[in-house]
């Protein structure tokens, strides 16, 4: 049995400036919009005055309308969406600041206008003759293959059992997973205390191995949101019924959005605060205790001045270590 525990936190500088508009600049009016609607919640605007700055809740209802229950955690300053009924995704996370859901993220699924694009990748690998207003011109090489789309909700909290030997590029072709729980139901359990909230999300399935054989795995995931540290969200996972000495590839995918990437200011950091490189590029680390990225976001509230934030979101990681067993 192990356990694994990651903080994830959320630092905000703030600064004046002007800039203009990102492509992602609807997905942040709509989520700035529903973050408002939050703030004015009666319940929320209630626990602000009995407990001053600092404070936590914890709610289950049917936030998006799928006719299923998902959990919210709240504090002063974050506000987290979980759905059980979904792999036990994180599918929001909110900051109350800046009005920003950092996981107003969008699948890659088929487009119209990806017809056109694979159009005219065949016109320059055959040399195909057309007429001068029916050629297709690519503003970057070999666009056509970057045509990825995604089998599973880019969201956080994502999580994966790969076939041992399962390499980094076959993972970001949506290769190497060997059971379901990527997007199964979870049980969840709510607990709350005066300072503290926090959900237990657990699943058993089946995990094939090389040999042919089906390893029975149950797997916990507690997220938990503390009013002494509102802006952190600590997430703990458990992995039980492990067969001795049977290989186990498990990875949990994190997702975020940001402002468009290739820009100096946008970049992923180390533990040691070392620029790792733009938010574009990927990178296959060796192990690490932390890693962050640091993005810039536009805000202009109502009849003020465009505001340049500087946002830093960093992760935390405990290594791996054995539970002992109950008596």
């Amino acid at each position: 049995m192990l356990k694994r525990r990651a903080v994830l936190s959320a630092v905000l500088d703030t600064g004046a400036g002007v800039a203009g508009l990102a492509l992602d600049g609807l997905r942040r009016a709509a989520s700035c919009r529903v973050e408002f609607e939050v703030t004015l919640n009666p319940r929320a605007a209630l626990l602000s005055l009995l407990w001053a700055r600092e404070w936590t809740t914890i709610e289950a209802d049917d936030y998006n309308l799928d006719a299923r229950k998902e959990i919210r955690l709240a504090s002063d300053r974050l506000i987290a969406y979980v759905s059980p009924a979904r792999g036990g995704h994180l599918y929001e996370l909110d900051i109350r600041g800046t009005k920003v859901n950092l996981l107003a993220t969008l699948n890659r699924r088929p487009e119209p206008y990806h017809r056109k694009i694979l159009a005219g990748a065949k016109q320059s690998e055959f040399g195909e003759s057309v007429a001068l207003h029916e050629q297709i011109k690519f503003k970057q090489p070999d666009l056509d293959k970057k045509l990825d789309y995604d089998l599973w909700p880019r969201k956080s909290l994502v999580d994966h059992f790969l076939r041992p030997g399962t390499d980094l590029d076959e993972f970001l072709q949506g290769g190497g997973g060997i059971s379901d729980f990527v997007q199964g139901v979870y049980d969840a359990k709510m607990r709350r205390t005066d300072r503290r909230v926090e959900v237990t999300l657990s699943r058993e399935g089946s995990v094939p191995s090389n040999g042919g054989t089906d390893h029975w795995v149950r797997l916990t995931k507690t997220v938990v949101l503390n009013a002494d540290v509102g802006g952190l969200l600590d997430i703990t996972y458990q992995l039980d019924n492990l067969t001795p000495g049977a290989p186990f590839h498990f990875a949990v995918e994190f997702n975020f959005a940001a402002m468009a990437a290739g820009a100096d200011d946008r970049y992923y950091y180390d533990s040691q605060g070392r620029q790792l490189g733009q938010l574009q590029t990927i990178h296959n680390l060796d192990p690490v205790e932390r890693i962050g990225a640091d993005t810039l976001l536009i805000q202009k509230p109502f009849m003020a001045e465009e505001l340049l934030h500087k946002l830093r979101q960093a992760f935390a990681v405990s290594p791996a270590e054995p539970v002992p067993a109950k008596a």
